[in-house]
């Protein structure tokens, strides 16, 4: 088989007798049954093996920033969803701890309380008072009085060996309801407490806790690893796994990171070369991406994972019509958590949504359809980290849908409905809510220590 490229140039149409003899040629060949003609994007389409990672970044690089944003939400508006997130923290909090219950459900006259906080629950907590202080919603000594509390309420465990915080532990009492340590979450919780030990009223609050945790014991081979059942889990192959090891540097411990494999050479390759090491990860979805811009500010591999993800979510709505925010979140209905995102690798299943359950009822493209959420903290983040029209189309379409009188927002609402969930609320979207807000208040600053 021979693959032939044939160009006529300006000389050869020139005359008759030129454009005959070019055309005969032609009908020669196309009258060998040996002989198919194509023109150049069909020849690439045939002998090209597509390539969805490339077609991603491509269209993204060629496509316009999002567009000027007329309809940008007001500093009022603002403080009122801030005042209307913060009602969560109001309502939830436990005042002996200064913890905060985890999830509420509270419907037909019932209520129920998820007591436990996670290490990642109590960084939106501590996010939430100090933005709820920028804001003004309350004043410095009550901000001083709930940070202390919340501080001294941090577990110290014996956890495989070392002294750790537990994965797990109860609002009511700040005791350990597991024997495990998350990895993740307690990047999210360092990353918080170093803001917080940076701030002016709390200086240093949080280092004594801090340095009594055996945080470098967990790193081995330069990966942050996990304990489940007193065994260490490697961590690494996570979209968390960037956003811990940059908390854990900022305590002047060494990680690595599956994001930093850019290395030199053309800006194109070494883009490709970070969104091929998403292979084999799960969803790309706006946590903890970017809560990177509003906690450190972006690095080059996560200003490029929002540019990407940004233009996906943007490009598909213009085609279907659907808007995408998608992150992780809660939602009231088993299996009660689901990870959303986008899949860099897939050309035809690009949003994906994954339980946290195993059940294969839950593998399905039902529960798929039925659960894909336009995500309420993740449309605040995206106003944040990257404003333009589509993140004031999101913000708008969940600030109302989601309002629950009393209660701050509920995680989404969801795309097959329109509707949010009623009564039902969490700590981490009204935290996450409360610290983009913040920071679009700041000037899309980082808080200054």
């Amino acid at each position: 088989m021979r693959d032939a490229v044939i160009s006529l140039g300006p000389e050869d149409c020139a005359s008759d007798v030129a454009r005959g003899a070019n055309l005969a040629a032609l009908r020669r060949l196309r009258e060998d049954t040996g002989t198919r003609f194509l023109d150049i994007p069909a020849f690439h389409a045939a002998t090209v093996t597509p390539d969805p990672v490339f077609d991603l970044l491509h269209d993204a690089r060629r496509d316009p920033a999002d567009a000027a944003d007329p309809d940008a939400l007001s500093t009022a508006e603002l403080m009122n969803d801030a005042r209307q997130a913060w009602t969560f923290f109001e309502r939830f909090s436990v005042a002996a701890t200064g913890l905060c219950i985890d999830t509420a459900d509270v419907r037909d006259g019932e209520e129920w309380l998820q007591r436990e906080m996670t290490m990642w629950d109590i960084g939106s907590l501590v996010a939430a008072v100090m933005a709820a202080h920028d804001l003004g919603l309350i004043d410095d000594s009550a901000f001083v009085a709930r940070c202390a509390r919340i501080v001294e309420a941090l577990p110290v465990a014996r956890i495989g060996g070392l002294r750790l915080p537990a994965e797990v532990i109860s609002p009511d009492s700040g005791a350990a309801l597991s024997g495990d340590f998350n990895a993740c979450d307690t990047g999210r919780l360092l990353s918080v407490l170093g803001d917080l030990d940076r701030h002016p009223l709390t200086r240093g609050i949080a280092e004594p806790k801090i340095a009594g945790w055996d945080l470098a014991g967990v790193v081995i081979g330069g990966h942050v690893h996990s304990v489940v059942n007193g065994r260490f889990v490697d961590r690494f192959r996570s979209h968390c796994a960037h956003y811990t090891a940059r908390a854990f540097r900022g305590r002047g411990i060494d990680a690595a990171s599956p994001y930093e494999v850019m290395g030199e050479g053309p800006q194109t390759d070494r883009d490709m070369r970070l969104l091929e090491a998403l292979a084999g990860l799960d969803p790309l979805g706006a946590e903890p991406l970017l809560l990177e811009a509003v906690e450190m500010g972006l690095s080059e591999p996560t200003a490029l994972l929002a540019e990407v993800l940004s233009f996906a979510q943007r490009r598909d709505h213009e085609r279907t019509g659907t808007l995408y925010c998608v992150s992780e979140a809660p939602i009231n209905r088993a299996p009660w958590f689901s990870y959303q995102g986008l899949n860099v690798a897939s050309a035809t299943e690009r949003w994906v949504v994954n339980a946290a359950s195993a059940d294969p009822r839950f593998n399905t493209p039902s529960f798929r359809e039925e659960t894909l959420l336009v995500n309420t903290k993740a449309a605040y983040l995206w106003a944040a980290a990257r404003p333009g029209a589509y993140a004031t189309m999101l913000v708008r379409h969940v600030r109302d849908r989601a309002r629950l009188d009393g209660m701050g927002f509920s995680p989404g609402v969801f795309v097959a409905t329109g509707q949010g969930m009623p009564g039902y609320a969490d700590v981490n979207t009204n935290g996450i809510m409360l610290a983009a807000i913040a920071f679009i208040l700041r000037g899309r600053r980082l808080r200054q220590g």
